[in-house]
């Protein structure tokens, strides 16, 4: 499954994100713990901290960016732009799919 970060609100000049890996719903949190210690473990350090999250999946909008990183903002606000003209109410994080 793809890496995906969520954009929060910038704090002090620092942008604070979640970032999020799906996986398959069969994982319980009793498999989700064991790799985790199984990977502390074979990296022989703790591990930052993580959560096993359920969440609902939501109606969205998305746009393949093609370009350099710096471009991005372009890409995000004609997306933006696009749900506007739909009608859609916006939130204000926004999530990039790697």
């Amino acid at each position: 499954m793809p890496h995906e970060i969520l954009w929060h609100e910038k704090n002090e000049g620092r942008s604070i994100t979640t970032q999020m890996m799906q996986v398959p719903d069969c994982i319980t949190q009793e498999m989700f713990e064991t790799a985790q210690d199984y990977v502390a473990k074979n990296l022989k350090k703790e591990l930052p901290p993580m959560k096993l999250l359920t969440t609902e999946l939501v109606l969205c909008v998305q746009k393949l960016h093609i370009g350099h990183y710096h471009e991005t903002t372009k890409t995000l606000e004609e997306v933006m732009s696009f749900a506007q003209d739909k009608g859609f109410q916006l939130k204000n994080n926004h999530r990039e799919i790697y």
